[in-house]
């Protein structure tokens, strides 16, 4: 189908908006930008052929404002909306709406929106699909005391009591011991009601010590459904992702072949539509169980394209657009192509608790490297607010194998250049090179147990950064060895300041 002189409106902002309207700009589709009036400086609004200004302050009133995101897109005559991630992105009634006012919809259909957007719905049909599930109990009333106490000794210690509804860790209690069930319970729905409007929760089996493996899954309208491998997830500080990479390392392909099947017969249940990923914890023993399903494209999509060469968002319009995949699927190889690693560089005060460090850019200078990839919605001279998410780029690098991609990366974040703002590119050096995350051998929890050591590697005191200064004013060698980010850093830091 023809893509050239169609209009898309991204209903979103930041790094994703200009990742879409790059792809846009390659099939010859107009794009749109929505920008709020505190946001005008924003990259997205300077790669879009047009920008619209959204009325109203604050987030409920511009950037999830659905009726005036609809009527914009309805008075330019717009043909697709795609939501990016985050904001409106899982929002069945949103999708809903676009679709009734005749706007293709880039994403998958709003039943799918809705059905996975319930982390209890999901599960059950995650049962009937025959997809592996861990023990799981659903608590509609707390006074049905007998029953859950004794589904939860069915269970196992510990559990988790998790809503059915949110995400990033809110409504979410780990239980050791009966004494504690009742309450733990009834925290967590206050806290999901709280914060999600919803408080539905249920209690699972506890994994604990969890790896976080995703499947990438794309589906179109004419019944064709496939897989672009997995991606790594593991790494991880308060149920957010830190560095994601694919394909995983160190799984046996007997776990491989199941995930994929899994997430593939999942989408295909589902009638999916479009590009989604299908999430799983798997436990010591690689065991396999899911976890849920996002209905959007994610935020470590580069990665997967990375390893395949596929454009995901490409994809995702040409499904929107009822094209079959089949000539695209072609071209996914075999086997994942080497290694991709990515890292989200945030401007945050990683001593400080990663407070978010707001403020103006005032140099900003990536490398021009051979494998490496930025995606990023800040440019030089622009600004970090505190009304958004304070990520300032994703840093993507490949290599042949993971221990290159790792190479690769590293010399990447030490060849970059922020300042003006705090940020966290020491943290993740660290990070990488931790003997842990080599080797694949950490869970989900890991980071969290050695946060302070691992910031701690990243702080420099203030003598011995004289002491090296010293030394590179008498022009004697500082010996750089690999994993010495103290070293790295104080040489770094003087040559950006007095050389």
């Amino acid at each position: 189908m023809k893509t050239s002189g169609k209009k898309l409106l991204v209903a979103n902002r930041g790094e994703i908006a200009c990742r879409i309207f790059e792809t846009c700009q390659l099939l010859g589709i107009k794009t749109y930008a929505i920008v709020a009036d505190n946001d005008l400086a924003s990259r997205h609004t300077k790669q879009a052929d047009v920008v619209i200004s959204l009325k109203g302050d604050g987030l409920s009133s511009t950037y999830l404002d659905q009726e005036q995101i609809i009527n914009c897109a309805m008075e330019h005559g717009i043909d697709l909306i795609h939501p990016g991630y985050g904001f409106l992105a899982e929002n069945a009634q949103f999708a809903k709406k676009v679709e009734e006012n005749g706007i293709t919809w880039v994403g998958p259909h709003s039943d799918a929106i809705l059905k996975m957007g319930s982390k209890i719905e999901s599960k059950a049909i995650a049962e009937a699909a025959n997809i592996p599930i861990l023990p799981w109990f659903k608590i509609e009333d707390t006074k049905q005391l007998d029953e859950i106490v004794y589904k939860a000794a069915e269970i196992g210690y510990p559990l988790l009591i998790k809503a059915s509804a949110g995400g990033g860790g809110k409504g979410m209690r780990i239980v050791h011991s009966s004494e504690d069930l009742v309450g733990a319970i009834r925290q967590a729905q206050d806290e999901a009601g709280a914060s999600f409007g919803d408080a539905s929760v249920f209690m699972e089996r506890w994994i604990e010590t969890p790896r976080h493996i995703e499947v990438q899954v794309m589906g179109d309208k004419c019944g064709n459904y496939f897989h672009l491998f997995e991606r790594e997830c593991s790494v991880q500080r308060r149920h957010q992702k830190v560095i994601e990479e694919a394909p995983a390392f160190n799984l046996n392909q007997t776990t491989k072949s199941l995930l994929y099947e899994s997430a593939v017969a999942l989408a295909e249940y589902m009638n999916y539509d479009s590009a989604g990923t299908v999430e799983f914890i798997l436990d010591e023993k690689q065991n396999v169980y899911f976890l849920e399903m996002n209905t959007r494209i994610q935020v470590e999509h580069p990665v997967t394209e990375m390893i395949t060469g596929a454009d995901l968002i490409e994809m995702q319009i040409r499904a929107a657009l009822g094209e079959p995949l089949h000539s695209l699927q072609k071209l996914i190889p075999a086997v994942p192509f080497g290694h991709a690693i990515e890292c989200r560089i945030y401007a945050e005060n990683v001593e400080q608790n990663f407070m978010p460090s707001p403020g103006e850019i005032n140099k900003l200078e990536w490398p021009i490297l051979k494998n490496v990839r930025i995606d990023s919605g800040i440019s030089d001279g622009g600004e970090v607010t505190s009304f958004y998410d304070p990520m300032i780029a994703k840093l993507i690098a490949w290599g042949a194998d993971k221990n290159a991609s790792i190479e690769c990366v590293l010399n990447a974040l030490n060849k970059t250049t922020i300042l003006g703002v705090v940020h966290n590119i020491e943290f993740l050096k660290v990070l990488l090179s931790e003997t842990s995350f080599i080797e694949s051998t950490l869970s989900t929890n890991w980071l969290s147990a050695h946060v302070e050591s691992v910031v701690k590697k990243t702080h420099v005191d203030p003598k011995e950064l004289m002491e090296a200064a010293l030394l590179v004013i008498k022009n004697r060698p500082i010996s750089c060895r690999s994993g010495d980010y103290k070293e790295q850093k104080m040489v770094s830091l003087f040559e950006e300041i007095v050389l």
